[in-house]
């Protein structure tokens, strides 16, 4: 929305891999000043922790790049490869400061489990932050696969946090 009439946005949105591939989640945003999307090496910063288990044991790490990225990456396990529920990928993705160039946009989010396709290995995010390097206007965001793979959108519902 072009509005202010509101704090924040949260998206909740599935995503299902087309294929298996050895791929991350990522998203980069759009910069109303040129209608292009960011993906210079500097222009985004994120950080995560996120859990990981196998028939083996599990633990918990983190994934960061907060020297800049061309990207957002949400979690460091690869993407499952859609062959059920479980290799899907659930994300809650909270944005701040979206509409003008006042602040630099800001994003929280936490990810359900999802099965990498590769292995038993499970993983899932318990919470995550990133933001823009630069105060922009942003008006859309695009998510991708690393690789460049297919996915499809399983559905998505978008809320206008209000003030």
């Amino acid at each position: 929305p072009e509005t202010t009439d509101f704090e924040y946005l949260k998206l909740i949105i599935n995503l299902k891999a087309e294929t298996a591939s050895d791929a991350y989640w990522h998203m980069v945003c759009r910069n109303t000043a040129d209608d292009t999307f960011d993906t210079g090496s500097t222009d985004y910063r994120f950080q995560t922790i996120y859990g990981y288990s196998n028939s083996a044991g599990g633990g918990d790490a983190g994934n960061h790049d907060i020297d800049g990225s061309a990207y957002i990456r949400f979690i460091e396990g690869f993407a499952g490869d859609g062959s059920d529920d479980f290799e899907t990928f659930h994300l809650e993705l909270d944005m701040f400061h979206t509409v003008g160039t006042a602040k630099f946009p800001r994003f929280n989010f936490r990810t359900g489990a999802e099965k990498r396709h590769t292995d038993n290995y499970h993983y899932f995010c318990s919470g995550g932050s990133a933001m823009c390097t630069s105060a922009i206007g942003l008006d859309q965001i695009k998510f991708l696969k690393s690789d460049g793979g297919e996915f499809t959108n399983q559905g998505y519902t978008l809320y206008k946090v209000i003030k």
